[in-house]
């Protein structure tokens, strides 16, 4: 409605809620339906396709700061930090030295990030807006899978973009900023929330596949996860992140 390219879930026969777009099946099993589009992955985008994308993102985010949404995860270092190492210490999966190096360098990190993130503006996001979830058909670009959106500051749909922090990546997101302000206001020191962001995420997504883990296509997806080898791959990931947060460290 608000002329931003997405794909959006149908409404399904409800006679309680007639634009009800979520339902359950039979068995329990919560479902949406939408419509088939037809669209491709790019790896790398153009200058150009980078404004066209900054653009779209920065329409996208005024529709979602038009409203709140309290039943959405918090993008925080409780939700994705705290919440995620607690889980994984938990689970079995951080048992050995590995993980407890793993568990030491998380708390570190995340006291670097709790003041950093402490006060900064947050709405609704994409939460999820890596180039998987960015189509393009013969029009432009279009946004899918929705699921993960969360209540965060902007900047994390900014990077998931453009991902990494070398100078040619630092060029792409300073095209892509510049085009999103030409639609939408944005707030340039968040941008140093860059490297803290990055880390909650690598430590969520532990805690992801360990949530998930009893599912058999999990344990086929991530077959080293929780292995010595995954957690050190880990620690180094989060080693190189923390030294971009404060180099001192």
């Amino acid at each position: 409605a608000a002329e931003v390219p997405v794909v959006a879930p149908l409404p399904l026969k409800n006679p309680v809620r007639p634009k009800a777009t979520l339902s359950k099946s039979q068995d329990g099993i919560f479902f949406a339906v939408f419509p088939k589009m037809r669209g491709r992955l790019l790896d790398e985008l153009r200058e150009d396709q980078l404004q066209v994308l900054g653009r779209f993102l920065a329409r996208l985010h005024s529709v979602g700061a038009g409203m709140t949404s309290s039943k959405r995860l918090r993008l925080d270092t409780k939700t994705y930090g705290r919440a995620s190492l607690e889980f994984l210490s938990n689970s079995g999966f951080l048992e050995g030295s590995p993980g407890a190096r793993y568990r030491q360098l998380v708390e570190t990190i995340l006291q670097q990030a709790e003041w950093r993130l402490e006060g900064v503006p947050m709405q609704r996001i994409h939460g999820d807006c890596h180039l998987g979830n960015v189509l393009w058909n013969e029009v432009g670009p279009f946004f899918v899978d929705f699921d993960d959106m969360l209540v965060g500051p902007p900047v994390q749909d900014i990077w998931m973009i453009v991902r990494g922090n070398d100078e040619e990546a630092l060029r792409a997101r300073d095209t892509l900023v510049t085009a999103y302000e030409e639609m939408r206001d944005f707030d340039r020191s968040t941008l140093e929330l860059v490297e803290p962001l990055r880390a909650l995420r690598i430590i969520h997504y532990s805690a992801w596949i360990a949530r998930r883990w009893e599912d058999p296509s999990f344990q086929r997806m991530f077959p080293s996860f929780g292995t010595e080898k995954w957690w050190e791959g880990e620690i180094e990931a989060l080693y190189r992140v923390l030294h971009s947060i404060n180099p001192e460290i």
